[in-house]
């Protein structure tokens, strides 16, 4: 059986022509000196990759973003940015002013230090996934990080509204920005009063 198989399909091997080869082979051999029509391939680093990727989050394009992707050592969002205990946020929660709109709530008050700290209070109540929680606080995280310099000395717990969950980034960022801005006037015009 096996030698009858064999002798029905020997003779079509055979008898196939080189220009039937020729004309029908479109398979790409690869040889020693590489491909010479296609340009080489020019890698980026992965810094300068996550810094135009943090660019198209902040809806800058690229090449608008070059001057603004290297930030200062001093503007990293470390553990002196962080509050920290149980008693922080409970100082916050009960003595603050706040700011709120339908993507966030932010309660912020006076602190001893110079920088200001973060809180977060990102419920499962208004974000059922966890992947969506973890985004809104890279978001907060970021943007917080962004506007470190011009807070000051003040700690801030955010907390979410369940229209955030569904928000853009550009539109979280934007609501973010206007609660920024809203603490550092009250901090200065409480600074007023005093």
């Amino acid at each position: 059986m096996r030698n009858q198989f064999n002798a029905r399909w020997q003779p079509n091997e055979t008898n196939i022509s080189a220009q039937q080869i020729e004309a029908g082979s479109n398979t790409r051999i690869p040889s020693t000196d590489g491909d010479k029509g296609r340009p080489a391939r020019v890698e980026t680093s992965p810094s300068k990759r996550a810094g135009e990727a943090h660019a198209l989050i902040r809806g800058q394009s690229v090449t608008e973003s070059k001057t603004t992707i290297s930030h200062p050592p001093d503007n990293r969002f470390g553990s002196g940015h962080r509050l920290a205990d149980k008693h922080d946020f409970r100082r916050v929660f009960k003595q603050s002013q706040r700011s709120r709109d339908k993507m966030f709530t932010v309660l912020f008050r006076p602190n001893d230090a110079k920088t200001p700290r973060l809180g977060f209070a990102i419920g499962k109540r208004n974000c059922r996934l966890s992947t969506g929680r973890n985004r809104l606080k890279r978001i907060v995280r970021e943007s917080f990080r962004q506007h470190c310099d011009v807070l000051g000395g003040i700690d801030v717990v955010v907390l979410n509204q369940a229209a955030a969950a569904m928000a853009s980034n550009r539109a979280l960022f934007d609501s973010l920005t206007k609660h920024w801005n809203r603490c550092r006037a009250e901090k200065h015009d409480g600074a007023g009063k005093q």
